[in-house]
């Protein structure tokens, strides 16, 4: 009946349901193909936040009535125009939840808890440390795909997650969907009989539409849609990116757009298909770029693209639903990476049966289309949000493996990297966590040293970072100009302005003579770069925050066999994401 569950977070709140109509019957077409028959389950999301605020706090009964009253009315919607050529018994391929289908286990985790052990629940499902929970943040609904994840174990059929704007798109719906969904169908299978994979995680990419153009002809619309991180630190620091306070005019980002420092931002090679690599002592490791300190573009794993999860990979490590900020990588290469860390993952080459490749995490040849929103605001956005996002994803990076060695030697099975260490010391975070997968317990007393520990990561990754990204400049007529990336870990924060900045645009973005994370990295970018009294008090006070949310991951951890337990109490065939659910009308 089904051989996959495909599943997507579907998050528009305006035109859903045209959206719906418009794609409807090419989705339906390719979950019914008798080679690979599947079923979609759309999270759809109004009141899920509320729901989740019951588990240890009051709640506004109105919000989330009038909440949910909307997703049920749209979830009508869609189970008409999903099921209307289907009878009784035919297989509902496409499964639209809201929390009138979650609530049961959400009444299960709540049970009799008492009101200090709900509220640290709470915190672990919402990133919300007192009071009600009042923003999503990446892993916030990744909750809801675990519960998915968690209520197929045991049936052999996984599950795929895709980016709802990489879902209804044309172009991945006609030409990328069905082939990609049958070859990673193909390897999970294959890694699932192969003995020394314990577990595993795989995905397909995102479309690079120029890759066989060189560097510098590739344009912004490619750079904008090609990885999974935004090209966004790499655009120039112009008067027009910097002033702009409603969405982007396409020809001020393409003035924006230098592909040399595009290009070095990713760490890729002279010709933009790979990465630039060095040997060290360590093995082979990339040379400079994101990929140092961070996600590879073309070969980590990529969570709105097929991401799929082994059933032991699921049942080891919760989704970083605490965390407070949005953390770059935090639900794909960041979770690989602690899973490889923890010795989860096997370290063998496997060649792929009847290919002349291996078995990857990243699968080649498998791709969907984003289709990436307009940008707003680009300057502000990127210095005060996009920049501090993927400063997080660098420092979690380091917590987990400090060596870039090591994440390319699991990831690209190339003969021509160079192994190096057959083992890497864990970070200062995986050993941490360890500690306590080991024990059954996190040692209150241990962590003020841990914290202490974390931080001096913390400031060596900054810093390793801020010296790669000052070098992200250009010269244009006879004058240096600035990436957004390099203004941001050059500009003294403690001046709280940038000279490009008109006052009138300060004014309209509300950063005008207030303490902003966007005015730069560090008070004084020219003094001591390890220490942490130098970073702007907002970094600072962030970092705190980034800290206190690692060792509470940890907690969540040791919580996890519990979650999972109260997920899966519900007795199969119960709940309208489950395989064996059937529709009452």
């Amino acid at each position: 009946m089904f051989e996959y569950v495909l599943y997507s977070h579907f998050c528009l709140r305006e035109g859903e349901t045209d959206l719906i109509k418009e794609h409807l019957d090419n989705i339906k077409d390719i979950l019914e193909d008798p080679k690979h028959p599947g079923m979609l389950v759309l999270f759809y999301d109004p009141s899920w936040l509320s729901l989740l605020n019951t588990v240890g706090h009051d709640f506004d009964p109105m919000e989330f009535s009038d909440e949910f009253s909307h997703a049920r009315e749209f979830q009508k919607f869609v189970d008409k125009e999903a099921n209307k050529d289907i009878t009784n018994n035919g297989p509902r391929r496409i499964r639209l939840i809201t929390v009138g289908d979650l609530y049961r286990i959400v009444n299960n985790l709540r049970g009799d808890r008492p009101g200090r052990e709900a509220t640290r629940l709470r915190r672990f499902l919402t990133g919300s440390v007192s009071g009600r929970a009042t923003g999503t943040r990446y892993d916030t609904s990744k909750v809801v795909e675990a519960i998915v994840r968690l209520r197929q174990i045991g049936s052999g059929i996984p599950v795929f997650r895709i980016d709802w704007d990489a879902l209804f798109n044309e172009d991945t719906l006609d030409k990328y969907l069905r082939l990609s969904i049958s070859r990673v169908l193909e390897d999970y299978r294959e890694c699932n009989k192969e003995p020394s994979f314990h577990s595993f995680v795989l995905s397909a990419g995102y479309v690079e539409q120029e890759r066989d153009k060189p560097v510098e002809e590739r344009s912004i619309d490619n750079w904008l849609r090609a990885f999974a991180t935004r090209v966004f630190p790499a655009l120039l620091a112009t008067r027009e990116t910097l002033n702009s306070t409603s969405k982007a005019v396409p020809e001020d980002l393409e003035n924006a757009c230098d592909p040399e420092l595009a290009r070095k931002f990713y760490g890729l090679n002279s010709d933009g298909r790979d990465i630039e690599v060095e040997k060290t002592d360590d093995g082979t490791a990339p040379k400079e770029g994101i990929t140092s300190f961070g996600s590879h573009p073309f070969k980590s794993v990529v969570s709105g693209s097929l991401l799929c999860l082994s059933d032991g990979a699921i049942l080891d490590l919760p989704p970083f639903s605490n965390f407070q900020r949005n953390v770059m990588w935090i639900d794909d290469h960041l979770k690989y990476a602690l899973h490889r860390d923890l010795g989860h993952f096997s370290q063998d080459r496997i060649p792929a049966q009847g290919q002349r490749r291996y078995l990857t995490a990243r699968i080649p040849g498998t791709y969907v289309l984003k289709d990436r929103p307009d940008i707003e605001k680009t300057g502000h956005y990127t210095l005060g949000t996009y920049l501090p996002t993927v400063l997080r994803g660098t420092i979690v990076d380091a917590w987990i493996q400090p060596k870039p060695a090591a994440n390319l030697q699991h990831i690209d099975v190339d003969e021509s990297i160079e192994r190096g260490e057959k083992t890497f010391s864990k970070g200062v975070l995986t050993r941490a966590l360890a500690n306590a997968l080991r024990t059954g317990r996190i040692d209150e007393t241990l962590i003020p040293k841990l914290k202490d520990e974390l931080r001096h990561v913390a400031m060596k990754r900054i810093a390793q970072v801020a010296n790669q990204w000052k070098d992200l400049s250009t010269t244009k007529n006879g004058e240096k100009q600035d990436s957004l990336a390099a203004l941001w870990v050059t500009n003294p924060s403690k001046n709280r302005a940038i000279s490009d900045m008109e006052d009138d645009a300060a004014k309209q973005l509300e950063v005008k003579g207030k303490d902003w994370i966007g005015w730069g990295l560090f008070k004084d970018p020219k003094s001591d770069l390890l220490n942490p009294e130098n970073l702007n008090p907002k970094v600072s006070e962030d970092l705190n925050i980034l800290i206190d949310d690692a060792i509470n991951y940890i907690e969540w951890t040791l919580e996890w066999p519990r979650f999972i337990q109260s997920v899966r109490a519900v007795p199969q065939g119960e709940l309208r994401l489950d395989l064996q659910w059937k529709s009452e009308s």
